[in-house]
C-alpha cells in the first residue's frame, strides 16, 4: 500500500521549490540579472528552498527504512550500491556534462567532482546512501542511529563554525548537513512513531506541530544563541515528523470512514502520479 503522507509531503516540497525558483530573478540570480529588482525578503525565500530540500532528504530516509523493513528491498548491499549508482551517478554525469557545456565557468573538473550547479543534490544523496551501505545492519540499530545523528549534528556545527580545508568532493559537506534529516526519517520508522501517535486526537497533533513550528521559527531567527548550529535544525526535523504523523492519521481515519469509496480526490490523483 502506498504511503499517501509521503506522497503529499513530496508534492508540498516540490511546490516550494517551484515557488522559490519563480522569484530567483529578484535577488538570487544577480550574476545573470544584475539590474533586476531585488526583494528585501529574498533571504526568507532561500530558507523555504532549504526547507524543501530537507523535506526531500527526510522522506528519502523514511521511505528507505519503510522499504527495508516491509519488503527487505535493501538487504543486498552490493545490489543497492549498484542501483543507487545507476539512479544517481549516471544521471548526474550526463546532465553535469550538458550543464558545463552550456554554462562553462571556473575549473571544469573541480566543478564536476564537487557538484555542477543544482546537481550537487544527486552527489549528496549518493554519499548518504554510501554511508548507509557501509554501515550495514548497524544502520537500522536505534542506538547507532541516535549516535549517528549526534555525530553529524556536531560535524555540521563544526564545519559551519570553522569551515574545512578539504575540497567538497562529491558534495560531502552537503551530505554532512543533510544526513541528520535522513537519519530522522529512518528513526521515524524504526521507532514506529506514526503508529504510536496517529491515534492521538487531531487537535493534540496540531498543537504539537504548531509548537515545533514556533520553536523552529524562533530559534532560526536567533543565530546569536550559544552553539546555535548544533541544534538549530532539531525543531525542523521534529516538525517534519509531526507533519508526517498528522497526514498519516488523517488519511487512516478518512480511509476507515469510507472503505468502499470508489472515487478519488484531485489531491490523491496528483499524489499517485508522482510516487
Amino acid at each position: 500500500m502506498k504511503d499517501v503522507a509521503i506522497q503529499q509531503m513530496r508534492i508540498g516540497a516540490m511546490l516550494l521549490i517551484v515557488l522559490y525558483h519563480s522569484v530567483c530573478y529578484y535577488g538570487v540570480w544577480t550574476g545573470l540579472f544584475p539590474h533586476a529588482r531585488q526583494f528585501e525578503s529574498i533571504f526568507y525565500w532561500k530558507q523555504l528552498s532549504n526547507l524543501a530540500l530537507t523535506v526531500f532528504v527526510f522522506i528519502t530516509g523514511l521511505l528507505y527504512a519503510k522499504l527495508y523493513f516491509t519488503k527487505e528491498k535493501y538487504s543486498n548491499r552490493p545490489k543497492m550500491l549498484k542501483d543507487k549508482a545507476l539512479r544517481l551517478l549516471v544521471p548526474y554525469s550526463l546532465w553535469a556534462v550538458v550543464g558545463l557545456l552550456l554554462f562553462p565557468y571556473g575549473h571544469i573538473l573541480k566543478e564536476f567532482y564537487c557538484g555542477v550547479q543544482h546537481l550537487w543534490f544527486l552527489l549528496m544523496l549518493m554519499v548518504i546512501f554510501a554511508i548507509v551501505i557501509v554501515s550495514g545492519k548497524w544502520a537500522m540499530n536505534i542506538k547507532a542511529l541516535i549516535g549517528g545523528l549526534i555525530f553529524f549534528l556536531i560535524s555540521y556545527a563544526f564545519i559551519g563554525e570553522y569551515g574545512t580545508r578539504w575540497p567538497n568532493v562529491a558534495a560531502w559537506t552537503f551530505a554532512v548537513r543533510y544526513m541528520p534529516a535522513f537519519i530522522c526519517g529512518m528513526l521515524t520508522v524504526r521507532l514506529g512513531i506514526a503508529e504510536k501517535m496517529k491515534h492521538r486526537p487531531v487537535w493534540m497533533q496540531l498543537l504539537t506541530l504548531a509548537a515545533f513550528a514556533f520553536l523552529a521559527f524562533f530559534i532560526g531567527r536567533m543565530p546569536s544563541l550559544p552553539l546555535y548550529r548544533l541544534y538549530v535544525n532539531l525543531p525542523v526535523y521534529c516538525l517534519f515528523i509531526c507533519f508526517y504523523v498528522l497526514l498519516s492519521a488523517i488519511h487512516c481515519r478518512w480511509a476507515a470512514a469510507s472503505p468502499t469509496r470508489l472515487t478519488v480526490t484531485a489531491w490523491e490523483y496528483i499524489s499517485s502520479t508522482t510516487y
